[in-house]
Order: C-alpha cells, then sequence, then structure tokens
C-alpha cells in the first residue's frame, strides 16, 4: 500500500477498495426500499386476492337465509299483532354488523303462530296495525288479522314468512317478495 507524499499516515493505512464480499450502502439502501415495497404491495393485494378466491373456494349459488330470532313466543297474544324488527349479523370487511332488514308482524291464532311481512304488496309501503288487520297508508289497502286481502288497490294478501319457535323463541326467515305483482315471486 502506497501513500501519498504529502498524506497522512493515518489515510496510508487504509485500503483504497473495500473488499468485494460486502455491499455499499446504496445497494443495502435499495434491498431496503424494495423489501419494503414488496410487503406494502402484499398488504394491499391481500384483501382483493382474499375476495377473488373465496367464491371459488365456497362455492354458494343461492343461500336461504337464516331463521332470526325475534321475539319471545309469550310476548305474541292472540288478537294483538306483535311488531317485531328483523335484524341480520352481516360480515361488512372484517367486521360483523347487525343490519335491520324490515319489520315483521308476528300474528297468534290459537295454537298457531303467523309471521306476516310488513311491507305492503302494492307497492312496498310499511303496513300498519289498526287493531282489527292491518292497513297500507299509501293507497288504503287493508288485510285482515291472518293477513288476508280486505280491499284497496294491493294485488294480494300480505306475505307470509316462514316461522318456527324454538325453546320459547320465535324465529323467522326474513324472505323479500317483488311488490306490485299478483303471484309472490321471491327476490
Amino acid at each position: 500500500m502506497r501513500c501519498a507524499p504529502r498524506s497522512s499516515a493515518r489515510f496510508c493505512d487504509m485500503p483504497s477498495e473495500l473488499p468485494a464480499a460486502l455491499p455499499g450502502r446504496r445497494t443495502v439502501q435499495a434491498a431496503l426500499a424494495l423489501g419494503a415495497g414488496a410487503c406494502a404491495l402484499g398488504a394491499a393485494a391481500l384483501p382483493f386476492a382474499a375476495a377473488l378466491l373465496e367464491p371459488a373456494v365456497f362455492p354458494d349459488p343461492r343461500i336461504e337465509p337464516p331463521f332470526l330470532d325475534v321475539a319471545a313466543e309469550r310476548d305474541v297474544r292472540e288478537g294483538a299483532p306483535l311488531r317485531a324488527l328483523l335484524r341480520a349479523p352481516l360480515r361488512d370487511g372484517f367486521f360483523t354488523v347487525l343490519q335491520d332488514l324490515g319489520p315483521v308482524w308476528l300474528v297468534r291464532e290459537g295454537p298457531r303462530l303467523l309471521a306476516l311481512s310488513a311491507t305492503c304488496p302494492h307497492l312496498g309501503c310499511a303496513v300498519r296495525s289498526d287493531g282489527k288487520g292491518f292497513l297500507c297508508p299509501c293507497h288504503d289497502s287493508r288485510f285482515a288479522l291472518d293477513g288476508a286481502f280486505v280491499h284497496g288497490p294491493s294485488p294480494r294478501a300480505l306475505d307470509p314468512l316462514p316461522v318456527r319457535v324454538e325453546s320459547g323463541r320465535v324465529l323467522v326467515q326474513p324472505l323479500r317478495f317483488k311488490p306490485g305483482t299478483r303471484e309472490r315471486r321471491q327476490l
């Protein structure tokens, strides 16, 4: 190793080139930046990949809606319709929230329990109870306590919903039907 004639001895002792085995500072910084970028890209692409692969892994051509707990059986009294709210758990990204699916009318006729959609089959307005039956305030369609059509522009009776009782709780399956048609078509 040679030193320049005017240089100090301190610089003469250092090798003029670094060994080839050690990477340079810029190479290390470039590798760190590339690794951080790859991690960020992977984190951003993971939800998209999961959304694309989920239908392939879990094929569901038509899922039947689950029965939802709406009331205690003892709360449904004969001759007094009970308005209950259908709330279903909905997976929203990483969270599960309760979504309101609308009201339903529960009616007891002796030992039989009925669940009627609170949506008017005419144009989809909310139906309310008037003590003797049900009334649509939008166009004055009237229905009997069992949901049968009485009079008005509604093309059919109130839509019945599947209902069952388990362990003293009333469970209703939330179904939706196309309004404005004589025949009942599920959406």
